[in-house]
């Protein structure tokens, strides 16, 4: 199994944004084709059980059992698109003031980086 850990962009705060990937084998320029597999979670930063369900799902796909699921499939998880939010303690918004799964049809750059960066990624 290869695994990385990427900082894939900063929030409006300055914090990271980060993204998991796993798969059978450590990328060259272009992993061999495959199918993909995005996840992501914590967009609301009072969803902490949405923390669990994503160590669960960790777990899990890093375990022997899921050995088959890294031939098939190159994960991308992105573990939480909301750190400013969690970090200022707010509810639903980020630092910005925005929902971001309010934010998906047209996100912005600087207002929205975390849901801008990954569906630029898809």
């Amino acid at each position: 199994m290869f695994y990385e850990w990427n900082t894939v962009g900063w929030t409006i705060a300055g914090l990271p944004i980060l993204m998991l990937t796993i798969s059978d084998q450590k990328p060259k320029k272009k992993f061999r084709q495959k199918k993909c597999v995005v996840i992501s979670a914590w967009v609301h930063p009072n969803e902490t059980n949405s923390s669990f369900a994503f160590e669960g799902l960790l777990r899990y796909i890093v375990s022997n059992e899921a050995k088959p699921l890294w031939m098939l499939y190159n994960f991308y998880l992105f573990p939480c698109l909301n750190p400013d939010g969690v970090e200022g303690g707010f509810y639903r918004a980020n630092l910005s003031g925005f929902d971001l799964n309010r934010t998906w049809l047209t996100p912005h750059k600087l207002l929205h980086p975390s849901i801008f960066i990954i569906k630029d990624f898809l």
